[in-house]
């Protein structure tokens, strides 16, 4: 049964090194490191390389950890800017901080 990819969740690079194997032996490396990385909420692929390290890499984090970052960042943003907003007494003013701030948005 093939499963779909889930851009929710992080993927994971796994390249291995399989340099000297046969390929019965890269098979069997590739559905054992499958197994023993496989969880609910992450992604692993499996690659064979025949030069360099065995080493792990993250791809892509995740559509909820991306939303989070940017949320944060919005409301530091938010929170950074209100206490301009709040210390204006001229409508002016305000309006020359709010065009600021869209224009850092924008940037």
């Amino acid at each position: 049964m093939e499963e779909s990819l889930n851009l929710d969740n992080p993927i994971f690079v796994y390249y291995f090194n399989a340099l000297g194997l046969p390929p019965a032996d890269i098979d069997h490396q590739v559905n054992l490191i499958q197994e023993n990385f496989k969880y609910k909420n992450t992604t692993i692929w499996v690659v064979p390389v025949y030069e360099g390290f065995t080493k792990i890499e993250c791809i892509y984090d995740g559509r909820d950890f991306l939303l989070k970052k940017k949320l944060n960042n919005l409301i530091e943003t938010i929170n950074k800017n209100f206490e301009l907003f709040n210390d204006c007494n001229d409508i002016n003013e305000y309006k020359k901080l709010f065009r600021n701030w869209k224009l850092e948005s924008i940037l």
